[in-house]
């Protein structure tokens, strides 16, 4: 289930950064330069997917994911963890 919006294609990466910090994850892992990048004011989903040569449904997937999986666990902070209420 979808709890937050959708990235487009059209979003600027320091949009999506500030709406969802989450998603730094994302472009560090792939070696991306967007994080703290001046250009990635300037720079929408689509071209820098474009930049690093990275298939773009694939990036907003993957950008989608993290945001997901924050979701569910700001919803369910115990979501994923090893606690057990009966201890």
């Amino acid at each position: 289930m979808r709890i937050l919006a959708s990235v487009r294609r059209d979003q600027l990466v320091t949009d999506v950064l500030t709406l969802w910090p989450q998603t730094a994850q994302v472009f560090v892992a792939r070696r991306m330069a967007c994080v703290g990048c001046p250009v990635a004011s300037f720079e929408a989903l689509a071209e820098v997917a474009q930049a690093y040569e990275l298939e773009e449904a694939h990036l907003l997937r993957l950008l989608e994911q993290s945001i997901d999986a924050a979701a569910t666990t700001e919803a369910d902070p115990l979501a994923g963890s090893t606690f057990d209420a009966a201890d």
